[in-house]
């Protein structure tokens, strides 16, 4: 089966990361309706390198579009970055480290990672509820500090 991941991968430990998520797919599997479980193991390795791909792909193109982005906004004169901006920006990241660790996590995960509750909630090994709660905890912690901060400022 790992050889079967590397013909997707670019190298061995996402190969590795591949089986691992297939094997986890197959025994979160219905596997009472038959079938051979090698094959279905196969597939599970294919539909694991391809969603692996597919995030990648994604990831790249966000990157790529966040570095258009930045490159445009230091090129341009007419884009320069106010005092303002940069405090707010400190602000936010100050706002987001002082969240705890669980709620920082769901937040990054949500918004960053673009992950749905469920999703967030089976890499954390919690609840989707759970993880919808933290979030919804998190902005309102996050919005009480910026409002508390741009107030004193």
């Amino acid at each position: 089966m790992l050889l079967f991941a590397k013909q997707f991968s670019a190298n061995q430990a996402d190969a590795e990361d591949i089986v691992q998520e297939a094997f986890t797919r197959y025994w979160r599997s219905d596997r009472r309706g038959g079938g051979n479980p090698v094959s279905l193991l196969f597939g599970c390795v294919r539909w694991a390198a391809l969603d692996l791909i597919r995030r990648d792909s994604r990831r790249r193109k966000r990157e790529a579009l966040s570095s258009d982005y930045d490159r445009t906004i230091r090129d341009c004169h007419l884009f320069e970055r106010t005092v303002e901006k940069a405090e707010l920006a400190e602000n936010v990241q100050r706002s987001l480290e002082s969240l705890s660790d669980v709620q920082k996590q769901v937040v990054v995960l949500k918004i960053w990672g673009e992950l749905t509750f469920e999703q967030i909630g089976e890499a954390l090994d919690i609840s989707a509820n759970t993880a919808s709660s933290r979030y919804r905890y998190a902005l309102s912690a996050l919005r009480r500090k910026l409002g508390n901060e741009n107030d004193a400022n």
